[in-house]
């Protein structure tokens, strides 16, 4: 009985020694991750909390890091001009899973902008209906980006979806009131829906916000030119 009980206490305290052992080496992939992160170094941050989730799938703390360290590298990979579709889907994916364990607030901005990305590789694959599924998501996710909003407007009104668009138009202005953009795109549903009146007032307040955009500069010149024609025309009845 005494060597029974002998053995079970030395199995007991092996199993404690090895729990604190590998609780110490995920606290320093963990450590490691997070000073990679700071420098930029991606890949080996990768490597380092991609251990850390392996020895503990549910560590909050783990996946916040792998889920990071995916979007500096998408990030870097968008500047370089070197953006894939995998690399976004892992990126998204593990967004996806941090955010389900509780930091959801802290990473919505990095999810949405992933899903953005991500939805412009499918307008260049012509894959319309995905890239539309996307940018709708990433609109559900983040309200407040207003590159996100005007983009998701303006592939909104060229698949038929107007009120939709409009609505991403005016959100975009709501959050950013010094943003031409939305003002710009409102003024291209008003000229192509022929209301030349409205085009001119949304590309004159427009003006206001980007006296240099050239394009805003050229398009209120057309309106200006239609309006008069408009007006001749009118006077010649």
């Amino acid at each position: 009985m005494n060597n029974i009980f002998k053995k079970q206490t030395q199995w007991h305290i092996f199993i404690k020694i090895a729990s604190l052992l590998l609780i110490g080496c995920n606290n320093s992939d963990l450590k490691k991750g997070e000073e990679c992160l700071k420098i930029g170094d991606f890949n080996n941050a990768l490597s380092f909390f991609d251990r850390a989730v392996k020895k503990n799938p549910s560590s909050p703390i783990a996946r916040y890091g792998f889920a990071r360290a995916w979007y500096q590298k998408c990030q870097y990979l968008e500047k370089e001009g070197l953006e894939n579709e995998e690399d976004l889907r892992s990126a998204i994916r593990n967004l996806e899973y941090s955010s389900n364990l509780g930091f959801r607030d802290s990473l919505y901005n990095h999810l949405a902008y992933s899903l953005y990305r991500l939805s412009k590789i499918h307008i260049k694959k012509n894959d319309s209906t995905m890239a539309l599924n996307l940018i709708n998501k990433a609109i559900r996710i983040n309200q407040k980006n207003s590159d996100i909003l005007n983009y998701a407007g303006i592939l909104n009104y060229y698949l038929g979806n107007q009120n939709t668009a409009e609505d991403c138009f005016i959100l975009a202005l709501k959050n950013d009131s010094t943003d031409a953009t939305g003002l710009f795109n409102l003024g291209m549903i008003a000229w192509y829906n022929e209301d030349y009146i409205l085009a001119n007032q949304f590309w004159f307040k427009a003006l206001k916000r980007a006296p240099d955009n050239e394009t805003i500069i050229n398009w209120y010149a057309e309106s200006k030119v239609m309006l008069m024609e408009t007006e001749e025309n009118d006077k010649n009845r």
